[in-house]
């Protein structure tokens, strides 16, 4: 039985341009139709919908049968009529309220501007991630499946590492001779950088630059080269966006840095498109091949986990979290085995010795404290915990406590872990603490799980009981 695209959008009647309208039917013809859930008063919805008008314009052009149905979150009718008049689309007319919710509820419209991608044969779900497919690829990508999308993105990559090998095919001498590492000074020369197999170009500049992605490279390269080998990777810094003279941007850098004089823009900008910073291009160290176009995203969410960033290694990255997840959440509760690595069977103690994992099993109660230094409100809980636990120390009471950090980089966590009094995980283990995390369901910070001394849960809002200090200890629990 054929799809019923009517049952979708609760009648037969959408909105065309001019007014008219437009049977629901009429949709069933194409091979993909996008549903937009945008507003007048969004200022990325207004940023985004000339983008897609014109991407539209290029796909109806080649003669692909695509077409969009608007449906609008404006506060009023005005607001709507005023917004479509920029759309060369149909609409869901503004008075169908409860179809737009129930819209948003079938497709899980978390936020605006959201493009979902649907087949109107089936009404299934093509792609929920339209707005990225869509500027990155228009036409190109069309129908928009799997296939697609990947054939589009390996023909920009080509392009791409076409250009690039024109400009670096012999070498980095674009960027000049040498590079200086920001924090120390030393000098590293191109012909070093060129032999690596795989260079990042960070392109930084922008606030969110300096506060969140140079945090992570700063703390990836050595991970990469214990793991790979030091000839896998390096990191160049590219000052881009009027970062050039920001000295004190320069020094936070870790890795080398280019001089701003050495930054062709118009040169970088033809290779690799329109960049903004925060941006990271993996190209490769023999400048003749670009390996991914923007791997900034992927390197804050899986660090050095996933080098180096290709679909492959981030897929196998996402299966192996869930693995990770599941080996952590059955092992926990089999005497905290889920702590244990093939490389270590102990935690960090505060003043840098180790304690066995298998000592945990002394105490009456362990809490695993899932933290952060950037978190205020863990800041201000952290010393309240180190009273209690070092007041049960005191009284011989058998309580653990240990420490799974949230922070952004190493430094941030050893100075974090010098106000704690008790055990944690090595900062290097991020992909560990995260299966820990993940094991226990925890969605913000700081939370508390106390456990008995078999790795069972107890109470996961371990906070509100230790409240009662160390007088009250076990607080009820055992």
């Amino acid at each position: 039985m054929a799809f019923d695209l009517t049952s979708l959008f609760g009648s037969d009647d959408l909105l065309s341009q001019d007014g008219a309208s437009f049977p629901v039917t009429g949709l069933a013809e194409n091979e993909v139709i996008g549903i937009y859930f945008s507003a007048h008063w969004c200022p990325p919805c207004r940023g985004f919908t000339p983008v897609l008008v014109a991407k539209y314009n290029e796909i109806v052009a080649e003669k692909k049968k695509f077409d969009i149905v608007f449906v609008s979150s404006d506060s009023d009718q005005n607001a709507f009529d005023e917004y479509f008049k920029e759309m060369p689309w149909k609409a869901l007319r503004y008075s169908y309220r409860e179809q737009k919710n129930t819209l948003s509820t079938k497709y899980e419209v978390r936020g605006i501007p959201t493009l979902v991608l649907i087949n109107p044969k089936t009404g299934e779900k093509v792609s929920d991630e339209g707005r990225n497919i869509i500027s990155e690829h228009g036409v190109e990508a069309f129908p928009f499946t799997e296939e697609a999308i990947s054939g589009a993105a390996a023909r920009k990559l080509q392009q791409k590492s076409q250009k690039f090998a024109d400009n670096f095919g012999k070498g980095f001498e674009a960027f000049g001779k040498e590079a200086t590492i920001g924090t120390t000074g030393e000098k590293v020369s191109m012909e070093e950088i060129c032999s690596k197999q795989y260079v990042a170009l960070a392109f930084g500049g922008e606030q969110n630059y300096e506060k969140f992605v140079l945090p992570i490279l700063n703390s990836i390269r050595e991970p990469i080269w214990e793991k790979h080998g030091e000839k896998s990777f390096e990191i160049v810094h590219v000052p881009w966006e009027g970062s050039g003279d920001d000295k004190s941007l320069i020094k936070q850098v870790a890795f080398p840095t280019i001089s701003k004089d050495a930054v062709d823009e118009t040169m970088l900008k033809d290779i690799f498109g329109d960049i903004h910073s925060p941006a990271v291009v993996l190209v490769s160290g023999d400048g003749k091949t670009v390996v991914t176009d923007d791997v900034a995203r992927h390197i804050y969410m899986t660090k050095e986990s996933a080098f180096p960033w290709t679909d492959a290694t981030i897929k196998e990255y996402e299966a192996e979290k869930v693995r990770m997840k599941e080996r952590v959440a059955n092992a926990m509760a089999d005497g905290f085995k889920g702590l244990v690595t093939d490389k270590r069977d102990f935690l960090l103690k505060n003043g840098g010795e180790n304690e066995k994992i298998e000592n945990l099993a002394n105490s009456d109660i362990v809490g695993i404290y899932f933290s952060a230094h950037w978190c205020p409100p863990c800041r201000m809980f952290t010393p309240e915990l180190a009273k209690v636990y070092n007041d049960c120390k005191a009284q011989g009471k058998k309580f653990e406590v240990i420490f799974i950090s949230a922070d952004k980089d190493n430094n941030a966590y050893a100075e974090y872990f010098k106000e704690q009094p008790w055990l944690a995980l090595p900062y290097k283990e991020r992909d560990l603490m995260e299966a820990v995390q993940q094991a226990y369901d925890i969605t913000g910070y700081p939370t508390l799980v106390l456990l008995d001394s078999t790795g069972k849960v107890l109470d996961k809002n371990g906070r509100s009981k230790v409240q009662g200090g160390a007088e009250a200890f076990p607080w009820g629990l055992i």
